[in-house]
């Protein structure tokens, strides 16, 4: 089977820690090291190296006394064993107190009940931990808010991918620097590579909006829906951007079942308009990828050492679930006309909201609306949905740097070229958190603030998800994701009620749930 092989997870190696905040050696700069511990190393040909002892160095790679496995985990080789450092594609290791090797290789290790970072609600829940991406907070009072999270889907270093999220209470301070904070508060490896601002200047008297397909559009006269076909208590939660979110949830049956509401708006007065959407993803897709890690069991290693081999099995299991769960379709009607459709609101992730805005082409600019959106209950929570006229398109944007204010274990210098774009990623471990700056100049009304980031992120296996190890189960789940989604709809149906606090009560590091 293609995912034959040992736990581990990938990329540019971490030894990250099963204890970060005792992390004893930031081995970024080590030029050679000499363990005794396990280590298991996946190479590019998909053979695979456990290593009993073992001798790390940075322009070479790993050698030492060891078994080499081929692709089919047939032994090849006992012995002295090497793998060059340009073949290694994922490594795995037991061991708490190693830290960073080098820019371009990363390990994880298992994450045990023994952790001071394994939290009470973790520990009596191990599918509920907080995880999922880099977070972003802004200054709020005497604390701080969520405000977006980089590259949700991006869970291997051949998933990088490019993410830009609205930051709706972000505002520039006195003396002109608009303040995030960047927090890895999961079990996890974080990888980031850009964070930028984009200001946005709208025309007056309407509001800046990034549509699913980047564009930066303009939108005026914000209503909320008149009428609809679901109850007055849903209407209302959809009235405004006010965090009292619609999540219709799951029947107990099929996690992909789409359901369907009907909103009905006045005429926007203009045959161009906008649907301004703020939402985001339920816990449901976190749970059922953990699940699916805990499945795999040992063998998780090998199913992320494809992926970053680009194995087509692989990513296209992944693809199966995203394809079953979907986004939030969006259609219009006008009259006795049929039903249009006009864009869809794709994944968001599950920690911050989002907004964005699906352009509108009506028939008639003078008729009221009728908009329906079909989306995966199980999938999704809605905050708002409102309608406006598009007053402009195509909006440009003014990109400013990123300032690094506290780098955490990195120096600014090396963390703000990572962020820019420049030299090795930024590489944070649970726990870390680092103060960022854009000097935008004063607010001005119309004015909106966007975060582009690039990146990607590694989970930790939780030790307490390896007795739940089922290989063929974890077959069926890569093999039909539709099937699973109606398999492991009860199991979600009996954990949802509590997975929500348990999640955020198990977040790594400083902050309060948003």
């Amino acid at each position: 089977m293609w995912f034959r092989g040992c736990l581990a997870l990938t990329g540019a190696i971490v030894l990250a820690t099963c204890t970060p905040r005792n992390v004893s050696h930031d081995l970024r700069e080590v030029s050679s090291l000499d363990r005794t511990e396990p280590l298991r190393v996946h190479a590019a040909d998909g053979s695979l190296v456990v290593f009993s002892s073992w001798r790390f160095r940075r322009n070479r790679g790993v050698s030492g006394t060891g078994v080499r496995y081929d692709a089919a985990r047939a032994v090849t080789q006992r012995g002295a064993v090497e793998v060059p450092v340009g073949d290694i594609t994922l490594v795995e290791t037991t061991e708490s107190s190693l830290g960073l090797l080098g820019g371009s290789i990363v390990a994880m290790s298992v994450v045990t009940a023994a952790s001071v970072a394994v939290t009470t609600a973790c520990a009596s829940c191990p599918k509920c931990c907080f995880g999922s991406c880099p977070t972003f907070y802004a200054p709020a009072g005497d604390g701080w808010t969520l405000q977006a999270e980089g590259f949700s889907t991006s869970i291997a270093r051949s998933l990088e991918a490019s993410d830009t999220d609205d930051l709706p209470a972000a505002r520039p301070d006195p003396d002109g620097y608009l303040r995030l904070e960047v927090r890895n508060e999961a079990q996890e490896t974080h990888f980031l590579r850009e964070a930028t601002l984009l200001v946005v200047d709208a025309p007056p008297g309407s509001e800046a909006y990034r549509a699913e397909d980047g564009a930066l559009h303009a939108v005026s006269a914000l209503r909320p829906a008149a009428g609809s076909d679901t109850d007055e208590d849903t209407l209302r939660k959809l009235s405004a951007r006010d965090g009292d979110e619609w999540s219709p949830g799951t029947d107990g049956q099929d996690l992909a079942r789409r359901t369907r509401a009907v909103l009905r708006f006045s005429s926007p007065g203009s045959q161009r308009a906008g649907l301004v959407l703020t939402a985001r993803n339920s816990l449901m897709n976190t749970w059922v990828f953990y699940h699916l890690l805990a499945r795999l069991g040992r063998e998780a290693g090998a199913f992320i050492a494809h992926l970053e081999r680009r194995d087509p099995a692989a990513h296209g299991a992944l693809e199966g679930y995203r394809r079953a769960l979907g986004g939030i379709d969006v259609e219009t009607r006008q009259g006795a006309g049929p039903w249009v459709p006009q864009g869809t609101f794709a994944y968001q992730g599950p920690l911050a909201q989002g907004t964005r805005v699906v352009p509108l082409s009506l028939r008639a600019g003078t008729d009221p609306v009728e908009v329906r959106l079909t989306f995966a209950g199980a999938h999704w929570r809605l905050d708002s949905a409102q309608l406006g006229a598009l007053t402009a398109e195509g909006l440009s944007a003014r990109a400013v740097a990123v300032e690094v204010e506290r780098p955490g274990r990195q120096g600014a210098s090396a963390a703000e070229a990572s962020l820019r774009g420049q030299g090795e990623r930024l590489v944070t471990l649970p726990g870390d958190a680092l103060g960022l700056r854009f000097h935008t100049g004063p607010h001005a009304p119309g004015r909106a603030y966007f975060l582009r980031t690039r990146g990607y992120y590694y989970e930790w296996l939780r030790e307490r998800w390896l007795a739940d190890e089922d290989l063929p189960d974890a077959r069926a789940l890569l093999a039909d994701p539709s099937g699973a989604l109606r398999r492991l709809a009860p199991s979600w149906a009996e954990t949802a009620p509590t997975m929500e606090a348990l999640f955020w009560q198990s977040r790594v590091g400083p902050g309060r749930r948003p």
